[in-house]
C-alpha cells in the first residue's frame, strides 16, 4: 500500500476529533462538512480503534474516496441535509419508518436534530423518531420556541 492521502468530512453537527498519539495522528474537524486529509495507511491503522471505527460505521465521519471506504468495510450510512429534508418533509410516515429504522443510531439522532432545527412538527413521525432513540422532537420544538 502507498501512502495515498484520502479525504475525510465530518458530517455531524458539532466539532470531532480524532488522537491517537502511537500513530502521530491528531485531526480534529471543527464544523459539519469540514474536509481533512489523512493518509490511507494511518487511518486504515486507527480503525483498528472501536471509538474511530464507530465513528465511520455511524457516519459521523464520511471517507470520500469509495474504493477507500470498501477496503476498510465501511458502509455509506450518512444522509446529506437535502436526504434528510426529503425524508421530513415528502416521505410518508410509512416511507418514513421504513427508511430511518434501519438507519444507525447516530444517523437517527442527527435526523432528529434537523427537524429541531428547521421546527418540523410532523407528529407521526416524530413518534417513530422517540420510539427509536428516545428523543421527543415536538417538545424541543415547543421549548425551542419558548426560549425565543
Amino acid at each position: 500500500m502507498d501512502n495515498k492521502i484520502v479525504y475525510v468530512t465530518n458530517m455531524a453537527n458539532h466539532k470531532v476529533g480524532i488522537k491517537m498519539p502511537d500513530l502521530n495522528l491528531k485531526v480534529v474537524w471543527e464544523k459539519r462538512g469540514a474536509r481533512k486529509p489523512i493518509s490511507e495507511e494511518k487511518l486504515q491503522m486507527a480503525m483498528y480503534d472501536a471509538g474511530v471505527e464507530y465513528m465511520f460505521n455511524q457516519g459521523i465521519l464520511v471517507v470520500e474516496d469509495k474504493e477507500v471506504e470498501k477496503e476498510l468495510n465501511i458502509e455509506e450510512v450518512a444522509l446529506t441535509d437535502k436526504q434528510m429534508e426529503n425524508l421530513w418533509k415528502n416521505a410518508t410516515s410509512v416511507d418514513f419508518k421504513i427508511r430511518v429504522k434501519d438507519l444507525p443510531y447516530e444517523q437517527i439522532k442527527l435526523l432528529a436534530n434537523w427537524a429541531v432545527e428547521n421546527n418540523i412538527m410532523d407528529l407521526k413521525k416524530a413518534e417513530i423518531i422517540k420510539e427509536l432513540i428516545g428523543t421527543d422532537i415536538i417538545t424541543k420544538v415547543t421549548f425551542k420556541h419558548g426560549d425565543e
